[in-house]
């Protein structure tokens, strides 16, 4: 293959998907504030705890979620490329952990993004008779579109 030149061109899977929402509970993209900074509780005491006391390890409404879902990102959310941030507020049940009202604090903008957090946060569980309310940050953020190939480039295999 004289004169030829062959570019392999190696893309993360993760950027052949979709932009989608980094909602995890435990972690954000680098360079994004702690998720937890945002957040506090109310104990079963009415004692309210803050997340910045806790060093940035994870508070202990964390530690006592059973049963937590991303929001979906609404395909029309993503086409137009809404993206924001919201805080909200979750009013649980002390007897079973249920979530029983959610109050939107501070919007992400957009009323499809809040529609959705607050859909995702309806499912959302406790342990019981631990918590009565809890707030809550979401961060909906699109990734970046990775630039196509060079005509003529392979895509390498992923490593395992």
């Amino acid at each position: 293959m004289k004169g030829r030149r062959i570019l392999l061109f190696a893309v993360p899977m993760a950027a052949l998907l979709l932009p989608q929402l980094d909602a995890q509970v435990n972690r954000l993209p680098t360079g994004y504030q702690n998720p937890f900074n945002a957040s506090s509780a109310v104990d079963a005491n009415g004692v309210r705890h803050r997340a910045q006391d806790y060093g940035g390890r994870p508070p202990p409404w964390i530690d006592d979620q059973t049963k937590a879902l991303a929001p979906e990102y609404p395909f029309e959310a993503r086409r137009l490329r809404h993206e924001g941030s919201g805080l909200f507020r979750l009013t649980l049940d002390l007897r079973s952990g249920v979530v029983v009202n959610i109050t939107v604090l501070r919007s992400t903008g957009f009323n499809e993004l809040d529609a959705s957090a607050v859909s995702a946060f309806r499912k959302w569980r406790w342990k019981p008779g631990k918590w009565k309310q809890i707030d809550k940050s979401i961060i909906f953020k699109l990734e970046p579109v990775p630039a196509p190939p060079p005509r003529g480039a392979a895509r390498l295999p992923q490593p395992y």
